[in-house]
């Protein structure tokens, strides 16, 4: 309580400290800048005035009198380039606080919409990229597929073979996904062992054709998966009708797909050399 006491108070005090030195620094720039041109003005004005009126002129006596017989206009002179340093430090200052306030809040938004195990985008992610693409669909009439993906026996998996085991193989199905996918193809964990992938501009065919390449690529993973798949508008056109579709082709696959947890022979990475000791060892 007393630590958070202190912190609330130094958060307060911050924009106090941060005025008074403002204030500091535009004092010192009016004087070290304000005095020596107020004097430059000064001399030259003497100079101007000595020439007009014919009379003699000491650079040493102008100099030396301009300060003392001028205090206003030297009052003046010093108060604007305060006024106008102060105004111009806060104004920067300002902007570099709104822009790193505006970086601190883009950056918490990406992270509260990306899975934290595989750098995805999360349920909350896939939430907003299905509204916007539905809602782009509908305004541009064009066609969008929804892939949804299930790995085949994640929860068996992780009993045999351990959590840390299980997120390696989600890393690497995600990695595998991710390099078959097309650069505008937006790809999000929708669950514990569900994946969703949004391919804009492509029909019922080019989702089943895509489908096809990620299975045989899956091949090399850990594990792996089942899809299922909808089309808009030809699945539906609206959010409930679409997943509903999805989800019905998706669970209709799976029950024909067994579940490939054999360690790959090829394959050295730590989720099948785990396996293959597993499997010398007859555990």
């Amino acid at each position: 309580m007393k630590q958070l006491t202190q912190r609330k108070n130094k958060l307060s005090d911050s924009p106090k400290h941060a005025l008074l030195n403002d204030v500091l620094i535009a004092l010192v720039w009016a004087l070290l800048v304000g005095v020596p041109l107020f004097v430059v003005h000064m001399v030259l004005f003497d100079f101007e005035h000595s020439q007009h009126m014919d009379e003699s002129y000491s650079f040493i006596q102008s100099i030396t009198s301009s300060v003392p017989h001028h205090p206003i206009s030297l009052s003046l002179w010093l108060s604007a380039i305060f006024i106008a340093t102060f105004a111009i430090r806060r104004s920067f200052q300002q902007k570099i606080f709104l822009t790193h306030v505006q970086a601190e809040l883009t950056l918490s938004q990406t992270q509260a919409l990306s899975d934290g195990l595989t750098g995805t985008w999360n349920r909350a992610g896939f939430d907003q990229l299905f509204e916007m693409n539905l809602k782009r669909g509908q305004e541009q009439n064009r066609f969008f597929s929804v892939i949804l993906g299930d790995v085949d026996g994640l929860k068996e998996y992780n009993d045999t073979y351990g959590h840390p085991a299980a997120d390696e193989a989600l890393k690497a199905v995600t990695k595998i996904l991710s390099e078959q996918c097309r650069a505008i193809d937006e790809l999000a964990r929708y669950g514990g062992d569900e994946f969703a992938l949004f391919c804009i501009d492509i029909d019922q065919r080019g989702a089943e054709i895509l489908i096809t390449r990620l299975r045989e690529a899956l091949k090399n993973a850990p594990v792996s998966m089942s899809f299922g798949t909808a089309t808009f508008p030809t699945d539906g056109v609206d959010r409930h009708t679409l997943l509903g579709k999805a989800d019905v082709t998706l669970y209709a696959a799976k029950s024909k797909v067994p579940s490939h947890n054999e360690a790959i022979e090829n394959c050295e990475c730590e989720v099948c050399n785990q396996k293959k000791h597993f499997k010398r060892s007859g555990a």
